[in-house]
């Protein structure tokens, strides 16, 4: 399926497209794993049944400027989007729920595929976003995970007890 980059001469029409949809999915990128502690999303992708989009707010030398957005007016939009949509569906939605808490999802029936599939057939002993495509014939694309480590695009994290080797996924290029 084709991915449309949403910028700002695009974004009115996009949401429009995503607000008309019974089923979305979503997704972020971030750049690190606790929204609690600092860390923020920097992208997001929303897929319909006839397309998928890519939202970026991250500002590197690779991205055009009109590729940038603003976070607040996508989120608003976004907000139009999941009030409209009868079903999001999502992988891990707990992680990328914490990181979009500034939405209000009372109207919004969320599916967690990994929760889902689970409940389906609870026997597997990985329930990865890797391992289900696997069951379904499909690979997961390696490519960002290949460019952190060629780049070591890792950044030391310490919190309160542990202290980690956290990729840095923004910092991927474009």
């Amino acid at each position: 399926m084709e991915m449309t980059i949403v910028t700002r001469y695009n974004y009115s029409t996009v949401l429009e497209d995503i607000a008309m949809e019974r089923f979305i999915s979503l997704d972020t990128e971030t750049e690190g794993l606790y929204p609690y502690h600092g860390d923020k999303f920097f992208s997001f992708s929303v897929s319909t049944q006839k397309m998928n989009y890519y939202f970026n707010f991250n500002e590197a030398p690779d991205i055009p400027e009109e590729m940038v957005l603003n976070r607040e007016k996508v989120l608003e939009g976004l907000q139009v989007c999941v009030d409209s949509a009868d079903f999001l569906f999502m992988m891990n939605a707990k992680f990328d729920l914490h990181f979009l808490n500034v939405l209000d999802w009372t109207k919004a029936n969320v599916y967690d595929i990994e929760v889902m599939a689970k409940i389906i057939y609870n026997e597997h002993t990985s329930y990865s976003l890797e391992n289900q495509a696997k069951r379904h014939g499909m690979n997961k694309d390696d490519g960002v995970k290949a460019e952190i480590k060629e780049r070591k695009l890792k950044e030391k994290r310490t919190r309160e007890w542990k202290t980690w080797n956290q990729p840095m996924f923004n910092k991927v290029s474009f």
